[in-house]
């Protein structure tokens, strides 16, 4: 959240590598897979996003949609955090309802997601 504090609406819309994400790009898609994790967490049956869902569409470029788009980013990962208080540890051998792999694995997997995209964001805001 601190690149994404320092990052201003154009520098987040702007494409400075023509064929890679642009960093608004970047925060929907961490939203979207934090938000389908919390569900998991919840009980819901995980799903692979479809690609609308895994890459959002940047609706409007200014600065109060860019404003919006860090708050549900704040949102989305103030839910998971709820939903990892309440989660029973014993539950991390389990398996999340409609996938192949467990609790442990998809929040080790979500932990190296964010961590991956956060780097992209730095890299890209370093032009």
């Amino acid at each position: 959240m601190k690149l994404l504090s320092e990052t201003s609406a154009d520098e987040a819309y702007d494409r400075p590598l023509k064929s890679r994400h642009t960093i608004w790009e970047l925060t929907l898609h961490i939203a979207a897979w934090k938000g389908e994790v919390t569900k998991a967490l919840r009980g819901e049956t995980f799903r692979i996003l479809e690609p609308e869902q895994n890459w959002p569409p940047v609706e409007s470029a200014d600065e109060e949609a860019w404003r919006e788009a860090k708050a549900m980013l704040r949102r989305v990962h103030g839910e998971l955090i709820e939903a990892l208080k309440g989660f029973d540890g014993a539950r991390f051998d389990k398996k999340v309802k409609g996938a192949p792999f467990t609790f442990y694995v998809i929040l080790h997997g979500l932990v190296q997601h964010d961590l991956y995209h956060a780097g992209q964001i730095a890299i890209l805001r370093r032009k």
